[in-house]
């Protein structure tokens, strides 16, 4: 699939998902994920955002997963989550997300759809990560998943 679709793309995208006129510029901080979790366990993840701008906006802030040592041929990111916010001038929120062992899946050698150990980069921001922008930021971090793969039903 590589060169046929944006899953697989390495370059930077002309309108990344999440490019918009936005009218407040927002902090990230506080980034919040386990640094290692057992595969087949849920990942809980929260980040603070405010708005340091002097006008309201609104902010989809995105969750995005790498796989950093697969098996399988995987994207090289994958949206898995989003959530639209409005913040005033100067107030800031927290916004959580919980990855499934599902979203961290893929299909091994024998067709399975397992969770296989190693690393995962975390990333959460306004924007496509590796993408620029003086509205918005991108916080990552990276945990790695434990034990023998975990078989996703």
């Amino acid at each position: 699939m590589t060169g046929r679709t944006n899953r697989y793309f390495a370059g930077e995208p002309r309108f990344p998902f999440g490019l918009v006129l936005r009218y407040a510029k927002c902090e990230y901080r506080h980034l919040s994920t386990p640094a290692e979790i057992k595969a087949g366990d849920d990942i809980k993840i929260s980040v603070e955002i405010r708005n340091t701008g002097g006008r309201a906006g609104d902010e989809v802030v995105q969750l995005y997963v790498k796989n950093l040592a697969t098996s399988a041929p995987v994207p090289i990111r994958a949206l898995q989550g989003f959530k639209r916010i409005n913040l005033k001038p100067g107030e800031k929120r927290v916004v959580e997300f919980v990855l499934q062992p599902k979203q961290l899946a893929c299909i091994n050698e024998r067709n399975q759809f397992v969770v296989e150990p190693g690393g995962f980069e975390i990333a959460v921001g306004g924007m496509l990560p590796e993408t620029k922008s003086a509205t918005t930021e991108i916080l990552t971090k990276e945990i790695r998943i434990t034990a023998a793969g975990y078989l996703v039903n």
